[in-house]
């Protein structure tokens, strides 16, 4: 089940990757290097509750992202992906 959702998340995530301009991709791209570099300095801080808060916000917005109008849960992305 894990790899079957790794793979429709990583074809989601090409699919996205490849819309709008490259000056978009790039831009998304380093956003979301920004916020990871948060969450591992929130981890080594160790403030856990605003490493979480952080990653949750973080991850809901790779969900709108993600899903976009096209499926409400990953396992929708099959059908799009």
């Amino acid at each position: 089940m894990a790899e079957m959702l790794d793979e429709v998340v990583t074809r989601a995530v090409t699919a996205v990757s490849k819309t709008g301009s490259p000056t978009d991709s790039v831009a998304i791209r380093r956003r979301g290097i920004r916020s990871q570099r948060r969450l591992a300095e929130l981890v080594e801080g160790g403030d856990a509750a605003k490493a979480e808060a952080h990653w949750r916000s973080h991850m809901a917005v790779v969900g709108r992202v993600m899903l976009g109008q096209d499926a409400t849960t990953v396992i929708d992305l099959i059908n799009h992906y």
